[in-house]
């Protein structure tokens, strides 16, 4: 009997195809509104300054917080300070009086504007106000709130990203077909980007942001936005670097032990039937063979080439990782990811999050 296509998997491609229709009409239309928001900008948004001074490392923090800011969001202006970066929040939501008091705190400038235009609006409006101020930088990082980052106070991923020295460097690296043979760049995850001043001060660094139109359309923007920076700036000739990859990590897998494996597969998160059956009876097989260990790594590989490894395995990926932070994407297989990863937690399995996480990280599922 053939097993019936979830209701998960039902409702995201209905999603897909709705939004790929709408983007065909948006070709008109979204040009002109993009336009007007360019025109009528200054009208359209609201800049407070903070108390943080001014370094040459700027921090984009690109926030949707309609319930109020986040402890966590503190927390990670307060890293960024730490780091030597002048966080510049750009909410895409008018924010409370109370809370623009609070960020003043922890913030370089605060620029709040029509949520129009999802992250990449965000960036679009920030990057345009920098290039107005004439700001002299070294570093751009940008970022937004989909991420809880970072897990501890200790976290050393932002001199890490500098290190690496290259124009453009992410945490992690997305590519539609996934090998265990090859880390061939397809695009970096927009949550997490650190920019050179060589990429910063370029034409087209400067020319891909005067080009881009906003879109509400969220397929447009993964497109015209997210896939398109890191090719446009790649095809430029800008050098390129990231932590996570799904390569990276079947390398790492492949050199664990069995009883790394079997807690891989003991914090597995699944959304398919028949890989959480396939998981359950290799956690119940478990032996020291290497009979055992070539299927369970061969299990793990093939669930990680059609779903996010980071969130399928995110025991594996967190210890493993030297980028670590966890999405907050609600749906159903970050939610189980997140569900495992406190599991692991609660035995000790994993470290525990600065705690203003762990709060957000419990009320999340």
């Amino acid at each position: 009997m053939k097993t019936p296509i979830p209701y998960w998997k039902v409702k995201r491609e209905f999603e897909r195809l709705y939004q790929q229709i709408w983007r065909v009409f948006g070709f008109f239309y979204e040009p002109f509104i993009s336009k007007y928001h360019d025109i009528f900008f200054n009208d359209r948004v609201k800049i407070t300054e903070g108390l943080a001074n001014k370094k040459n490392k700027i921090a984009i923090i690109l926030i949707y917080q309609p319930n109020g800011i986040a402890s966590s969001i503190f927390n990670t202006c307060q890293h960024l300070i730490k780091n030597g970066f002048s966080p510049f929040i750009i909410s895409n939501l008018v924010i409370t009086q109370e809370d623009i008091t609070v960020l003043k705190g922890v913030a370089w400038r605060v620029l709040e504007r029509p949520n129009y235009g999802y992250d990449f609006g965000g960036y679009r409006d920030g990057i345009r106000l920098l290039k107005e101020w004439a700001i002299d930088l070294e570093y751009l990082l940008i970022l937004n709130d989909s991420i809880w980052f970072p897990l501890s106070d200790s976290d050393d991923l932002l001199n890490q990203m500098i290190q690496k020295k290259t124009d453009l460097t992410g945490t992690l690296n997305l590519v539609k077909d996934r090998n265990e043979f090859s880390d061939s760049i397809g695009f970096l995850g927009s949550y997490f980007y650190l920019i050179s001043k060589n990429l910063y001060e370029s034409k087209y660094f400067s020319n891909f942001w005067k080009n881009y139109i906003n879109t509400n359309n969220k397929y447009s923007v993964l497109k015209q936005g997210e896939n398109l920076f890191t090719l446009q700036m790649m095809s430029a000739g800008f050098s390129i670097s990231f932590f996570n990859s799904y390569y990276k990590f079947s390398q790492k897998i492949k050199k664990q032990p069995n009883q790394f494996l079997f807690k891989t597969l003991i914090y597995g998160a699944y959304i398919d039937p028949d890989w959480q059956l396939e998981s359950t009876q290799l956690i119940e097989s478990y032996s020291a063979s290497s009979e055992w260990r070539e299927l369970a790594i061969h299990h793990i590989l093939k669930v990680s080439r059609k779903r996010h490894f980071h969130a399928s395995f995110s025991y594996a990926h967190l210890y493993l990782s030297d980028a670590k932070y966890i999405k907050k994407n609600n749906t159903d297989l970050f939610l189980k990811s997140r569900q495992m990863q406190l599991m692991a937690v609660a035995a000790v399995d994993l470290p525990p999050p600065i705690d203003e996480i762990a709060k957000e990280l419990r009320r999340s599922i």
